[in-house]
């Protein structure tokens, strides 16, 4: 990401159509792009990328997330308890995360 801004709050990126691998995830959680980003929609490859983002995007409180396999099991037992994690009922393969930070 080329943008320097440090004022984003919410980034979509699911306009783009574009998966995410554990790289792209690792370099977009430490960019200053998404520094003071609150609110991430993205599709990923890799479910672990998820755990990544929630533990590297400190202000993150909202991320909607799209992957084809099920994760919201895996992410329940991978994150902490102040993570409510649930499938959007609209969309079968989006899932939706708030994090609440003690």
């Amino acid at each position: 990401f080329k943008y320097t801004t440090t004022s984003v709050h919410r980034l979509d990126s699911n306009v783009y159509n574009h998966q995410f691998n554990e790289e792209e995830c690792f370099n977009l959680s430490r960019s200053p792009l998404t520094f003071q980003c609150e609110v991430l929609f993205i599709q990923v490859i890799n479910r672990q990328s998820i755990i990544n983002l929630v533990k590297n995007m400190i202000n993150l409180r909202a991320l909607h997330i799209q992957c084809e396999d099920d994760l919201v099991q895996w992410l329940k037992n991978h994150l902490p308890s102040t993570c409510l994690i649930v499938r959007n009922s609209d969309s079968i393969s989006q899932i939706q995360m708030w994090i609440q930070y003690k």
